[in-house]
């Protein structure tokens, strides 16, 4: 599906493929997130510090955050780069988005991009970022070996990915949730189901899969990757 999005006056053509995923994002639950954005940010505070150890963002980092949501890690992201670097928060939700921008603005952040794209097809600058993270995003790939492999051509040699996804054990709030829902309505097992959506990526074998169908490779202490 090729969109047109108006931006400083001009007309840009958008590629999006994962037009499921685009049609959730720009309607209700986009809107939802974005009204509630502080409520969900808190929800998933405690990815951030494992997610941004891994990242090792140093200043004047290029960053590219992917699925950024209403823009909570691509604001830190930008904060670690500092004023020499920069941050670039992706994703398919317009109203998300226009949160983040505005959250950005009201906290004086300057070094932060935000933009509409699919990140299985979106035209990313080649070679350009230090670090690509993601707190969840990666979990709506629609195409998940297309998505990273895009992802690691914008990464520059050396570059790392870092990620994290919504793993729920019994004794955790959100497990909790899951563990009440479960008794009203089926869910899916995780270990079976690969399709897009918060229960998504919790199988280490498949992930390891997915990346290194990608091209990706795991980091190796001492060495950057």
């Amino acid at each position: 599906m090729l969109e047109m999005q108006a931006r400083d006056g001009n007309l840009r053509r958008m590629n999006i493929v994962n037009t499921h995923q685009s049609e959730a994002w720009n309607g209700y639950e986009g809107r939802h997130w974005a009204d509630h954005h502080n409520r969900y940010d808190t929800l998933v505070t405690g990815l951030n510090e494992p997610l941004f150890a891994a990242a090792r963002i140093e200043s004047g980092h290029r960053v590219l955050d992917v699925g950024c949501g209403a823009g909570k890690t691509t604001r830190i992201a930008a904060l670690r780069a500092g004023h020499t670097g920069h941050a670039v928060g992706i994703d398919l939700s317009g109203p998300m988005l226009e949160r983040a921008r505005g959250t950005a603005e009201e906290e004086g952040i300057t070094n932060v991009t935000f933009g509409r794209g699919d990140a299985q097809v979106h035209a990313f600058p080649r070679a350009h970022f230090d670090v690509a993270v993601s707190r969840g995003g990666v979990m709506y790939f629609a195409d998940p070996v297309a998505a990273f492999s895009n992802v690691r051509e914008a990464l520059k040699p050396g570059g790392r990915l870092a990620f994290v996804c919504g793993r729920t054990t019994d004794e955790d709030e959100t497990g909790r949730v899951w563990a009440a829902m479960a008794r009203h309505v089926p869910l899916p097992d995780p270990a079976e189901d690969d399709a897009p959506g918060p229960m998504n990526f919790t199988d280490k074998d498949r992930i390891v899969s997915v990346l290194t169908a990608a091209g990706l490779t795991a980091h190796r202490p001492g060495k950057e990757g």
